[in-house]
């Protein structure tokens, strides 16, 4: 049996949590989206429905890139 070093192991649990975490932030912009959608639908505030476009454009950025800093254009 291969005996793997404690930093292997360490790597492949950062890459495993990486990976439950970029998913995670996938599924919250799709719900994100979801509940935007909801709001225009039912003519909801516009305010409110830009919080939510900024929020899943957050998520979504932080997914793809796995970095928080994601700030929209003003």
């Amino acid at each position: 049996m291969m005996k793997y070093s404690e930093d292997h192991c360490a790597e492949i649990r950062t890459g495993e949590a990486d990976l439950a975490v970029r998913d995670w932030l996938e599924t919250q912009a799709r719900v994100t989206s979801y509940w935007r959608d909801l709001l225009v639908s039912s003519g909801g505030d516009d305010a409110l429905i830009a919080v939510l476009d900024d929020h899943a454009l957050f998520l979504d950025a932080a997914a793809r890139m796995g970095e928080g800093s994601f700030h929209r254009q003003q």
